[in-house]
């Protein structure tokens, strides 16, 4: 029944999971359509609306010669009337000279003169009349092809207004966001240009060394027993007296011998249930011994080669601080005593803000832990009196996996600014004082914390660092 309810939330999954992927792939898709659809629209438009832009130049300038032709032929037809009316009133005066009494009493001109000048007066009023009525017919011709040019440069006006109005909307507010935001547009891509490296340049420069001068973070003033570290490697046997036990993550157990009893531990340490989820410490596998002989337990990185693994034996009194999440399995006391776990807050410390983690869990002996790292664990034990001395020992941030409680932990800048500017190293480095023992990676695993350099990755290792995990 089990198996059945698992294939239907499974089959379940699958389908949401193929439905989701349809559903981005046709909005995607209709919005690229849409986007397509605008752009191949908004190009059409506007290149009609050039067109109609040269149009109507071409006949504002056709209208224009248009009407100075007219206004010419105005001024040529009233010149021309002038003149058929000046012949016209000539005619009249030598029809008078011919009458009895302008001949009895008037200055006496020659017949043939006179018919001479009459037939002038006459032939230039003909062409006056003429030209006028020439100029009338072209008059009317350019008036008409006038009025058809000043019609089609309204109807081209009409449909420039027209397309005008049918402008894309997603372009006009493209263009009304650029008129009120282009500044802030800039200020955001000289930001996105230069302001990673202003902001690292002022961080290093300016804000790490300040922050250096801190006073570091140390759990316990009084000097513990020293822990043990054994030399790691890619698998380690694990060896387990008469009534002792073993928590171990199930990616991690390679092989066991037969006679330890088997049974699931949902949580390392039901009194934070939170942080065991957080870190995966859930669903361990609790193999112990309750048999008179030792028996073995091989523990491995069944995924990651590059992972080996340390023992590391934390004696009576005595305590590692540790982030959950490096733990490959533990063997709590022999006794059947419980593990014990403390967790120290420290929110109004300076170095827990930098780095985010204001919960440091230590765990006390007697215990054995199994660490994991990258590329192996080394311990490094450091012997001074003064914690505050300035001799002490600075290793990658990335690679740091605890220390003695009786250490002093704090952020010093990071050697080079250049390996902090590529993202090589962390702008801090962990600084330990005084007298105890420090677990670090071989290499810096570009895990949780040197992925915190992405947005996602960092958020979500910000979020485990604050509990300590």
């Amino acid at each position: 029944m089990t198996v059945l309810i698992q294939l239907g939330l499974w089959l379940l999954r699958k389908l949401a999971v193929a439905l989701a992927i349809a559903a981005v792939m046709l909005l995607a898709g209709g919005l690229v359509l849409y986007l397509n659809d605008n752009f191949r629209t908004e190009e059409q438009r506007q290149a009609r609306a050039e067109e109609l832009r040269r149009t109507i130049g071409d006949l504002r300038v056709a209208a224009a010669h248009v009407e100075e032709e007219l206004a010419a032929l105005r001024g040529e037809l009233e010149k021309q009337r002038r003149r058929a009316e000046v012949a016209r009133e000539l005619l009249e005066s030598y029809e008078q000279m011919n009458s009895f009494w302008d001949w009895l009493f008037g200055t006496r001109i020659d017949p043939q003169e006179l018919e001479a000048r009459r037939r002038a007066a006459e032939e230039h009023r003909s062409e006056a009349l003429e030209r006028i009525e020439s100029i009338v017919e072209t008059t009317a011709r350019l008036t008409g092809e006038h009025a058809d040019v000043v019609a089609r440069i309204t109807a081209a006006e009409q449909e420039a207004m027209r397309l005008e109005r049918d402008r894309s909307p997603l372009f006009d507010y493209a263009l009304r966001a650029w008129r009120e935001w282009r500044w802030v547009v800039a200020a955001a891509v000289a930001a996105f240009l230069f302001g990673p490296t202003i902001g690292k340049v002022f961080a290093y420069y300016a804000i790490a060394p300040l922050i250096g001068r801190a006073s570091p973070i140390r759990i316990e003033t009084a000097v513990l027993p020293p822990v043990k570290v054994e030399s790691s490697g890619v698998s380690r046997g694990i060896t387990l007296a008469p009534g002792e036990a073993i928590f171990v993550r199930e990616r991690f157990l390679q092989a066991s011998d037969e006679s330890l009893r088997r049974r699931t531990r949902f949580v390392l340490d039901w009194h934070i249930p939170g942080t065991c989820a957080a870190c995966g410490l859930i669903e361990l596998v609790e193999l112990r011994n309750e048999t008179e002989e030792p028996a073995v337990v091989t523990v491995s990185a069944q995924d990651d080669t590059a992972i080996e693994l340390a023992e590391v034996t934390v004696p009576a009194g005595g305590g590692i601080v540790l982030r959950p999440s490096f733990l490959a399995a533990v063997i709590p006391p022999a006794d059947g005593g419980r593990l014990e776990i403390r967790r120290h807050w420290r929110l109004f410390h300076l170095q827990s803000w930098l780095t985010l983690q204001f919960r440091h869990f230590q765990f006390r002996g007697p215990c054995r832990l199994i660490v994991a790292g990258s590329r192996g664990v080394r311990a490094e034990r450091i012997e001074s009196e003064n914690a505050g001395a300035s001799r002490g020992r600075r290793t990658n941030q990335d690679s740091t996996i605890g220390f003695t409680p009786d250490l002093a932990c704090r952020c010093v800048r990071a050697e080079t600014f250049w390996a902090y500017y590529r993202g090589r190293n962390p702008l801090f480095d962990d600084l330990f004082q005084g007298s105890g023992t420090f677990l670090c990676q071989e290499v810096a695993h570009e895990g949780a914390a040197a992925k915190a350099r992405r947005f996602w990755s960092r958020l979500w290792d910000g979020v485990l660092k604050v509990f300590g995990v």
